[in-house]
C-alpha cells in the first residue's frame, strides 16, 4: 500500500550506516546549499547566480529514489562525492544514457560519521523492472521543483534560513 508522503512519513532519504539499496527514478536536479553551524541553519539556492552570492554554498543534487528498505519513494540529496560515483558508473563501458534506461538498483555504502563519512556506490548485478505500484508512486509524487518552491530554506536572493 502506498503511503502519503510528508515530512513525518520519511519524505527524504536518510542514509544509514552500511548498505542502502536505492533505485534512482528521476534525473538529478542541481542545487547549492550552505550551512551555518553557529546558528544551525541552512540556505538552499536553486540557481547558480543565487549561489554565487554565498561563498559557502556547495553544489548538491536532488532526485527521487525508491528506498528498497521499506519500498518508499523518497527525495535523496547527494553531494559531489556520491554524484561523481554515479557519473563514473554512467560513463563506464557498461554505463547508461539516462535514468529511464536504468534496470538496476544501486547499493550506497556509508561508513564513518560527520566530516569523516565516506560513501561508496555500486551498481547492483540484478536487473529488475519497476513495479506498477512504484510507477504509480512516482506519477503521483510532487516534482522536486514543487517541493523546493515550498521549502523555507530556498532563498535565491533573499536572506531566509531554516534550522537543519
Amino acid at each position: 500500500m502506498r503511503k502519503e508522503m510528508n515530512a513525518t512519513s520519511g519524505m527524504f532519504l536518510r542514509v544509514k550506516d552500511g548498505e542502502n539499496r536505492i533505485r534512482v527514478v528521476t534525473e538529478p536536479l542541481k542545487i547549492w546549499k550552505s550551512f551555518d553551524k553557529a546558528t544551525k541553519t541552512a540556505k538552499v539556492y536553486v540557481t547558480e547566480a543565487g549561489a554565487a552570492k554565498d561563498p559557502e554554498a556547495k553544489p548538491r543534487w536532488m532526485m527521487y529514489v525508491i528506498n528498497r528498505d521499506g519500498n518508499q519513494l523518497q527525495v535523496a540529496e547527494f553531494g559531489t562525492q556520491v554524484m561523481n560515483q554515479f557519473l563514473d558508473i554512467a560513463t563506464s563501458t557498461e554505463g547508461f544514457e539516462n535514468v529511464d534506461a536504468l534496470m538496476f538498483d544501486f547499493i550506497l555504502i556509508k561508513k564513518g560519521q560527520l566530516m569523516e563519512t565516506e560513501y561508496t556506490l555500486q551498481a547492483s548485478r540484478k536487473e529488475t523492472a519497476l513495479t506498477e505500484e512504484e510507477r504509480i508512486m512516482l506519477v503521483k509524487a510532487k516534482s522536486i521543483q514543487e517541493i523546493l518552491q515550498n521549502d523555507k530554506a530556498v532563498v535565491d536572493g533573499g536572506d531566509m534560513s531554516v534550522p537543519f
